[in-house]
């Protein structure tokens, strides 16, 4: 006697084995879902293959965080005396670098999220010094910063600022920064877009199982 008919729900036939993977989690989510569809068109094996590559493009498709907590990021510090201590570290939520001479460090600079802050570590004048941070991945490009200054640190503005995918460059002519004043550079980025293959794939696939779902009901009536 043929299986009752559910409204508003399809009935799909598993293969044993790929039912008894879905339910014991042997089975990867993938071949569970090829095999729905397959089930659904009645494609052959081979189409099974290309189905199986397209959703794992699509489910294991590289992701990027959009954070820099946890990566490397370089840092110097140019055009006098001084240099960035270290040359590179891995941004934890503390301060990473330092940036001084002979005397012991000046300046401090905590990594954050999607920002960095430079904090004086005593009143002091610089004159023609560069500063760039780099290997500042966000997943997408950096496309503009934003400053924001704590504190007397004359000399400095929007101006003394230029960055381009992935780094940020700071200019200090002839700055002068009070004690415990601080420098905020805040990070943005574009969205990523969507990979324009993803939306057509999945329309590609829906119709597939559309049309095999109406061809099974065609040929149980």
């Amino acid at each position: 006697m043929a299986a009752p008919r559910l409204r508003g729900k399809r009935r799909v036939d598993y293969d044993a084995s790929s039912k008894n993977a879905e339910l014991d989690g042997s089975g990867d989510l993938p071949t569970v879902w090829a095999n729905d569809i397959l089930s659904l068109t009645g494609e052959t094996p081979t189409m099974k293959k290309w189905l199986l590559a397209a959703l794992f493009a699509l489910l294991c498709a590289p992701a990027h965080s959009a954070t820099l907590i946890g990566d490397t990021v370089g840092c110097s510090f140019t055009g006098g005396a001084f240099t960035c201590s270290p040359s590179s570290a891995v941004v934890d939520g503390n301060a990473e670098f330092t940036i001084g001479g002979d005397f012991g460090p000046v300046l401090s600079v905590d990594v954050g999220a999607s920002s960095f802050t430079i904090t004086a570590l005593l009143d002091f004048p610089f004159g023609s010094d560069t500063f760039t941070l780099s290997s500042l991945d966000l997943g997408s490009p950096i496309t503009g910063v934003l400053l924001s200054i704590n504190g007397i640190i004359s000399g400095l503005s929007s101006s003394n600022v230029s960055f381009g995918a992935n780094f940020v460059t700071i200019f200090f002519p002839d700055t002068q920064w009070s004690d415990r004043s601080s420098a905020t550079i805040e990070l943005q980025t574009s969205p990523v877009p969507i990979p324009a293959a993803f939306p057509l794939l999945a329309a590609g696939l829906g119709a597939m199982g559309f049309m095999g779902w109406r061809r099974k009901r065609k040929t149980a009536a």
